[in-house]
């Protein structure tokens, strides 16, 4: 009997002593994966409501910048194109349109841009919005790396369900994020008081809504109009800051140095991808949108750098290969290579093939200079003065709520005309809604926009 219950006993310490390593052990997993979880769904990170974010765009002005899960951008944009009332004017590609404003444009705007990889996606993507729903005029965002040789096996057509099927965010998924805010977390990227501050607060009236990670912690993300606010990059540019993310271009030129992440070499241009964007001005031209398009600039700096490889020979042939199609249909083609093809300098890129909202100025009134049929949606002479009346050398228009005196004249011509044009872009049953805001944040966090 005595000999059962010392046997009893020890069973119990051994129990006990299991369940106290079983608990050292979850504990730390417990301390990383509860407040990772927390900030993913406390921001917006996670657990993505697409009709609910599709609503609030309707209703407030946000800020939609994610750091872990930007395949959310192209889902976003597609319902937001096929939902919207019919926009005169769309601009669609990759990350190198994302420049153009709404205030640019007399008429209803939408930038799609982010949605491109390849020469294939741009029909895709048009075909799955509604022909009622597809705009007057298309900007056309042509990168030259979608013109290189074997283009299709490089960036292979992106699937239709890209677009229209919402990407995977659940539970599991957001697990697997839990090592990356773990590691940013512990290298200061993640400002908790940041975080707790957008937890308990109310939406400010006055400013955007942040929703995701990179949109709290850099001001960094899309706009309702589905342009791209740069935030702390444009902070750290205007300090010259050398921890700017490409400062002095120099990840560009090191791409351009290894060939690759889209600075593939080649002598002559895919024709495949040539006769994808005859297909696509068929398409256009049956539906009958106007399509204005356009070979996005690099630095002067990185472009010559591409020239003298002399493996970058395709570059300089692209536009005389789309030309005749081009011409074929009565549509626009206009090459600006270099932010000197423009009017711009290297003072105005955002990095080495990104180029700053004022550039995207001096495009559209060369384009209009040129009799472009953008005249029916744009005012020349008011691109002209907004160009006069930049806020910096990369952002066109403030941001309602600027602290910044010498911006805050509300009776500005600059500012009645952003409130205008917010008016035009709203569904006519909605309230008018207000511009966001550009706060700067002091974390390291990036946005990855290529």
């Amino acid at each position: 009997m005595e000999q059962t219950q010392n046997n009893d006993n020890r069973t119990a310490r051994h129990l006990q002593r299991f369940r106290r390593r079983c608990l050292l052990f979850v504990l730390p997993l417990l301390v990383c994966t509860v407040p990772a979880l927390s900030i993913l769904f406390v921001t917006g990170a996670a657990f993505v409501d697409a009709d609910d974010l599709l609503k609030r765009l309707n209703d407030e002005p946000l800020l939609i910048g994610f750091a872990y899960n930007e395949p959310w951008y192209r889902h976003l944009k597609y319902r937001r194109l096929a939902s919207l009332p019919r926009r005169s004017v769309v601009a669609l590609g990759s990350s190198r349109v994302l420049g153009f404003r709404e205030e640019m444009f007399r008429d209803r705007f939408y930038n799609a841009g982010y949605t491109i990889v390849s020469p294939w996606d741009f029909r895709t993507f048009l075909s799955l919005i509604p022909a009622d729903r597809l705009p007057d005029t298309i900007i056309l965002g042509l990168d030259q790396f979608m013109f290189c040789p074997d283009s299709r096996r490089r960036r292979p057509p992106l699937e239709r369900t890209v677009w229209a099927r919402p990407p995977r965010d659940d539970l599991n998924t957001s697990v697997r994020l839990i090592p990356d805010v773990c590691k940013d977390l512990l290298r200061g990227r993640i400002d908790l008081r940041t975080v707790l501050t957008h937890a308990m607060s109310a939406s400010d009236t006055h400013s955007a809504r942040p929703v995701g990670l990179n949109s709290l912690i850099n001001r960094k993300g899309m706009r309702n109009d589905g342009s791209f606010l740069y935030g702390s990059q444009i902070r750290r540019l205007l300090e010259s800051d050398p921890q700017a993310r490409d400062h002095g271009f120099a990840d560009t030129l090191r791409r351009v140095r290894r060939r690759g992440r889209r600075f593939e070499g080649g002598r002559d241009v895919d024709a495949a991808a040539v006769e994808e964007i005859e297909r696509l001005l068929q398409f256009c031209h049956d539906h009958g949108v106007m399509v204005v398009a356009f070979l996005p600039p690099y630095a002067d700096a990185v472009w010559q750098a591409m020239l003298d490889t002399g493996d970058f020979s395709y570059m300089e042939k692209i536009e005389s290969a789309l030309r005749p199609a081009f011409d074929r249909y009565g549509f626009e083609l206009y090459a600006f290579h270099r932010m000197s093809d423009c009017g711009a300098s290297d003072a105005e890129a955002v990095d080495g093939f990104h180029a700053g909202e004022p550039v995207y100025l001096r495009m559209l009134i060369a384009m209009l200079r040129q009799g472009s049929i953008l005249n029916r949606h744009t005012d020349i002479m008011q691109l002209t003065d907004d160009l006069r009346h930049c806020v910096n050398r990369y952002t066109a228009y403030r941001e309602p709520g600027t602290t910044d005196t010498a911006l805050a004249a509300s009776g500005s011509p600059r500012s009645s005309r952003a409130m205008r044009s917010a008016a035009r872009n709203m569904p006519s049953p909605l309230p008018k809604r207000r511009r966001p805001v550009r706060p700067v944040a002091d974390s390291r966090l990036e946005t990855h926009t290529h």
